[in-house]
């Protein structure tokens, strides 16, 4: 997820720390500013909200902060303020797909996990011998559908994870499909409830699926 927050200085020979325009810090932009500043922009303590928040404060003041100490006191004086934006709590998200694409799986399980997202089930490490674990399986899964925030279906997909998405569907969860193919816009292929009003549809890569499901979340 691409972050944006006010940029802290203006001049790299400069003491001072400045409020100025929104812009995405480059690497020796963050390096700077940790070495010089002390500030880290790209800490995970603050989720997206707060730093937009923080952002438009700054560049609202008009100030001009001279070191490190003037500007967290500001900062944390603004973090006090009744609208500063909550922290939300930890995503639960649940995936469903084919063992086909259990690679693929796992990517999207790291990135989430490394955004500190927590999987409900992970039935990839799933073994039956026989239809008791089938059934012992299956009612995990519909657990785990069923405590989650987010689901999210990778095609192409078996009958086992389209069922899932059903359940998901019914349970009204916030829903993301992840289109490996073209198949999922061919009207002779895909399925009428991939294109229900609540069924997100991410055709693109993996950062920009998990960008959107952070944006809301």
């Amino acid at each position: 997820m691409i972050l944006h927050m006010t940029q802290y200085f203006e001049d790299s020979e400069s003491d001072k720390v400045s409020g100025g325009s929104v812009s995405q810090f480059s690497q020796e932009e963050i390096k700077m500013a940790k070495g010089k500043f002390g500030v880290d922009l790209t800490t995970p303590s603050l989720t997206l909200a707060q730093r937009m928040y923080i952002d438009g404060k700054i560049a609202d003041s008009g100030r001009t902060f001279y070191g490190k100490e003037e500007l967290d006191t500001f900062v944390k004086s603004v973090m006090k303020d009744e609208k500063f934006p909550k922290r939300r709590k930890k995503v639960k998200y649940y995936i469903a797909s084919s063992f086909k694409n259990i690679e693929l799986v796992h990517a999207v399980a790291h990135g989430l996990n490394q955004k500190g997202c927590d999987n409900t089930y992970d039935w990839t490490r799933s073994q039956a011998a026989d239809l008791e674990d089938l059934q012992a399986i299956g009612l995990r899964e519909e657990k785990a559908v069923t405590n989650s925030d987010v689901f999210i279906l990778i095609l192409p997909a078996g009958k086992g994870a389209n069922t899932e998405l059903g359940l998901a569907l019914a349970m009204k969860k916030d829903i993301y499909l992840y289109a490996t193919n073209s198949d999922v816009w061919d009207v002779d292929k895909t399925s009428t409830f991939y294109h229900l009003p609540n069924v997100k549809i991410v055709d693109s890569d993996m950062s920009t699926l998990i960008s959107k499901i952070l944006e809301v979340h």
